[in-house]
C-alpha cells in the first residue's frame, strides 16, 4: 500500500478488521494571519519540532513558537499559495531538517 501501513486487527468475536494508518507528514505547513506587510499571511514549515518561515532568500529558522492564529494548511493548500504568491512548488520539497537553511536553487 502506497504511503502508508495496513493492518488485520481481530475483534472480540473473532472477525478480522482491515485498518490502513497513513504516515504521518515529515513537513507540515502552516499560513500565518494577514498582516500589512503581508496580506495573504506567511507561509510556515513545521519539520522535526523546528518551524521555518518561506523568506525571498528560502527557509529561515524561527526561534519562536507557532504564531498565534497560525493555521495548519494541506500540502494542496500550501502548493496554491505558493502558486498564488509566484513561489516555485520545488521549495515545499526542501524545507530543511533540522537547524539547516536551504536558498532556492539548492537542496
Amino acid at each position: 500500500m502506497a504511503n502508508g501501513y495496513r493492518f488485520a486487527i481481530v475483534g472480540a468475536a473473532g472477525r478480522c478488521h482491515d485498518v490502513r494508518m497513513t504516515r504521518p507528514e515529515p513537513v507540515r505547513f502552516l499560513r500565518t494571519e494577514a498582516t500589512m506587510a503581508f496580506p495573504e499571511g506567511r507561509l510556515l514549515a513545521l519539520r522535526e519540532g523546528l518551524l521555518h518561515v518561506l523568506a525571498p532568500d528560502g527557509w529561515a529558522r524561527l526561534d519562536r513558537e507557532r504564531p498565534p492564529g497560525a493555521q495548519v494548511l494541506s500540502r494542496q493548500d500550501a502548493e496554491d499559495w505558493c502558486e498564488s504568491q509566484g513561489w516555485d512548488l520545488e521549495l515545499l520539497n526542501l524545507v530543511p531538517h533540522g537547524e539547516g537553511f536551504v536558498r532556492p536553487g539548492e537542496g
